[in-house]
């Protein structure tokens, strides 16, 4: 005879009052805005960016003529200091031409 099998009670997830996380998520976002400008041309860390920023960050565009955009836009943050590291650093590239398989919705992150 078999005899059905109760499952365990879901456990509920933790979480901290809704003022400390957000005051936790605020401290976050500060700390990370002042990393960025420390890191920018005019920050005291633009010249030490090895292991504090990525060796290089590509963007896919769904075409040429968006990739033109993203250029231009990449420029534009370049020439107004608004990008750590070289303009080199960044790379643009289109999705080649044919059927697109979809976003993928993947980012590769390599130290």
């Amino acid at each position: 005879r078999s005899r059905a099998v109760t499952p365990a009670p879901a456990q509920q997830p933790h979480f901290q009052p809704p003022e400390l996380e957000q005051r936790q998520m605020c401290e976050g976002a500060t700390a990370r805005l002042r990393e960025y400008r420390r890191l920018l041309p005019s920050g005291d860390l633009a010249g030490a960016l090895h292991g504090r920023f990525w060796d290089a960050v590509v963007v896919t565009a769904a075409s040429a003529s968006q990739a033109r955009v993203y250029v231009a836009q990449l420029d534009g943050l370049h020439e107004r200091g608004q990008l750590p590291g070289g303009r080199a650093r960044y790379a643009v590239v289109p999705d080649p031409a044919g059927p697109r398989v979809g976003s993928g919705g993947d980012d590769g992150v390599a130290r």
